[in-house]
């Protein structure tokens, strides 16, 4: 069962961070174009696609608390302050406020995975104390929240519904990831949850019809505002995480040694891609080389040059035995 869950496992993994090295593209800006819209809303599927990740692999584990303290969080800290260092050395604007650095800085994720595994031993009992009529009605509730609370919104009308559901949602979708989707992650790891092809259908009717409304959302609001579009976006991809998920449990059987290497490669992709940023200057030495390159060329080849990189260094990083312990 551990080699045909690592195979699915490796393959979203690598899809996920693909997916956050072309949101980090200037692609994602592009609102107008309703074809580049939607790619950008697809590739708001990493962040949740790595808590359900994290959820499938750790939730149905037994662990102590002090287990998780040693061998995880100490884990995410060092990378944390390890990362804080370089922001530092790379940035001497914020060398007079290095402690900020440290509790506020710029990469959410980190600090949303953090809470997940201060959370871990109480949403193991949730997890593994839920049959699968709670699991299926979770799921459901996390889809319906998260679309009534993306439609008010996006309309910019005030409903009560949602707000008092912070378990499946809440005033800003980040918020809520690391619970929402690391449930889900494990329900479908672990049960017979869609596993049927009519199932899938209507899953994918579902994903699509969330695309389209999250599309007619951005484009109808004319907005500028980077918050705002994040959440017209992030308020609509449950289901097509869910689809991607579901397809990759039930379609990719077999691990692969060269897809174990790529995504063991990944943490070390995401830490460097979010601290040096320099997805940019890459287009733009992409463009000079290549005049008159689609936009969306460009990105592509600024994604694979930036996976292929980081990836590579990440890997030789991993050889150094203190460092392939944190990455």
């Amino acid at each position: 069962m551990e080699k045909l869950r690592s195979g699915y496992i490796d393959a979203l993994r690598i899809a996920a961070i693909v997916c956050v090295l072309f949101n980090h593209q200037s692609i994602y800006y592009e609102v107008n174009d309703p074809v580049l819209c939607a790619f950008s809303i697809l590739t708001k599927i990493g962040p949740p696609m790595f808590f359900m990740i994290s959820g499938a692999l750790l939730l149905g584990k037994e662990e102590s608390f002090a287990h998780i303290l040693k061998h995880r969080i100490s884990r995410i800290l060092i990378v944390m302050l390890a990362r804080s260092v370089l922001v530092l050395l790379l940035m001497p604007q914020y060398r007079s406020h290095p402690l900020q650095v440290f509790i506020s800085g710029n990469i959410w994720f980190l600090y949303a995975y953090l809470g997940f595994l201060l959370m871990l031993p109480f949403l193991r009992h949730i997890a593994k104390g839920a049959n699968e009529t709670e699991q299926k009605a979770f799921i459901a509730l996390s889809i319906i929240c998260y679309l009534i609370a993306g439609l008010s919104r996006g309309f910019s009308f005030t409903e009560g519904f949602t707000q008092y559901l912070p378990l499946y949602t809440s005033v800003l979708p980040k918020l809520s990831e690391n619970i929402v989707f690391p449930l889900i992650g494990y329900f479908l790891a672990k049960g017979q949850l869609i596993r049927g092809a009519k199932e899938k259908l209507i899953l994918a009717l579902t994903a699509a019809l969330h695309v389209i409304l999250s599309v007619c959302l951005i484009k109808a609001s004319g907005s500028s505002d980077h918050e705002h579009l994040e959440d017209l976006r992030m308020y609509f991809v449950i289901p097509l995480a869910i689809l991607i998920f579901v397809l990759a449990r039930d379609h990719i059987t077999k691990a692969n040694k060269y897809l174990q290497i790529a995504a063991g490669t990944v943490f070390g992709i995401f830490i460097l891609d979010t601290t040096f940023f320099l997805a940019g200057d890459i287009e733009g030495f992409i463009t000079s080389a290549i005049p008159g390159i689609p936009q969306f060329a460009a990105c592509t080849l600024v994604v694979i040059a930036e996976f292929a990189a980081y990836g590579a260094l990440t890997y030789l990083l991993k050889l150094i035995p203190p460092v392939r312990k944190v990455l």
